[in-house]
């Protein structure tokens, strides 16, 4: 079982799995960052590998959090985002990026493997957040049972509980984790 203090290296379905990204990955998380159609609602980064590279040593000491490649169960990546794990027991998933290629589905398919991976760890709930003008983000949330808490600028604010996640995957069971 994962705790607070320790997100796994691997959450996987018979579908999709979020493997901890490792600094070999910078290459490809950048190559998503700086597509201008997948990156329009993030914060802005530049052409720098070095850069990506160094932020995400930096990022990787930082407890509680991790940043992960999505990955076809061949091993062929599909995107990334980060979870973290937060002091009141809830996950936030942040900078969820889907590759261009990717087949239909993919971030549903997240979704249940966050949503897995919260529910074997005992989380209490999770977090999103978007910006108000991502309408593709916000009507996706609401699509995967998290509910609109309010605005904050130009900030929607999203929440799931333990109920919202076991209706919207199921079996927990289907989600594996290897810590």
């Amino acid at each position: 079982m994962t705790t607070a203090s320790r997100l796994p290296r691997l959450i996987a379905t018979d579908r999709l799995r979020l493997r901890a990204a490792t600094t070999d990955d910078a290459a490809f998380i950048l190559s998503l960052r700086l597509d201008p159609e997948r990156n329009r609602h993030l914060a802005p980064t530049g052409p720098d590998l070095d850069a990506q590279v160094a932020w995400m040593k930096a990022d990787s000491t930082r407890p509680n959090r991790s940043y992960y490649v999505i990955e076809d169960p061949q091993g062929a990546p599909l995107g990334a985002i980060r979870l973290v794990v937060e002091d009141d027991a809830r996950f936030g998933a942040h900078s969820l990026i889907v590759a261009t290629d990717a087949p239909p589905g993919t971030a549903v398919e997240v979704a249940v493997l966050v949503y897995g991976f919260a529910l074997h760890s005992n989380l209490v709930g999770g977090r999103f957040f978007t910006r108000q003008a991502n309408e593709r983000a916000w009507r996706f949330f609401e699509k995967i049972g998290a509910v609109h808490v309010g605005n904050d600028g130009d900030e929607r604010h999203y929440e799931v509980t333990v109920d919202i996640m076991r209706d919207f995957i199921g079996d927990p069971g289907r989600v594996t984790i290897e810590a």
